[in-house]
């Protein structure tokens, strides 16, 4: 049974949260990948490009298989394109994922193609996340695609009431010690915000 965290049951919730519509579009997205910073030249062949980055800079020395290739955006300053990469194989992207912290320090990045609403889930637990690691540090706590799991129970954001876990016994006040009753309201008020402040159409 899923559960608001103040004991209030919500098994409607997580079932609305996670519709067939966006679970479909994950399923086309997942094993897609964003990649930041790839100088691209008029001329240049996007497939040679993608996989001389793997090679030269990721030093992947195995056989990468991309789908597809996508310029999104053309960057005129150094950060460089925007590229969304489609690959074959699951094993490939979590591959190349491992590879990322090499990056660290340089212009480049990697990242998954999340749906926006994953996107905006994803926002918010890392927000949570990062107040659970300040406030009590060496926690096991990590966000798991749109789910925060925090001493291995697993949470999720829901736009009206915020944070949701399947555990009834746990409550907003006191996960793993923490009050995030504060930060969840602060979390809710933007979210709310940014609904109502939209341009009109």
């Amino acid at each position: 049974m899923s559960v608001k965290l103040s004991g209030i049951p919500k098994p409607e919730k997580l079932e609305e949260s996670y519709s067939f519509a966006q679970f479909n579009d994950w399923g086309r997205r997942k094993n897609n990948l964003l990649l930041r910073g790839l100088r691209v030249l008029r001329d240049d062949d996007l497939f040679d490009v993608v996989h001389k980055f793997f090679s030269e800079i990721l030093r992947i020395q195995e056989r990468i298989d991309v789908e597809f290739v996508r310029r999104i955006s053309t960057s005129k300053t150094a950060g460089g394109d925007l590229l969304l990469v489609s690959l074959q194989r699951s094993r490939d992207k979590w591959n190349i994922i491992g590879k990322a912290k090499v990056l660290n320090g340089t212009n480049y990045s990697i990242s998954q193609d999340f749906p926006p609403t994953m996107r905006n889930r994803r926002s918010k637990l890392l927000r949570l996340r990062a107040e659970i690691r300040k406030t009590k540090p060496g926690i096991v706590c990590h966000v798991r695609t749109d789910k925060l799991v925090v001493d291995n129970k697993l949470f999720f954001w829901d736009d009206e009431d915020g944070l949701l876990a399947r555990d009834g016994t746990t409550n907003i006040k006191n996960i793993a010690g923490i009050d995030l009753s504060a930060v969840n309201q602060k979390l809710l008020s933007e979210g709310q915000a940014d609904v109502g402040g939209g341009a009109a159409i």
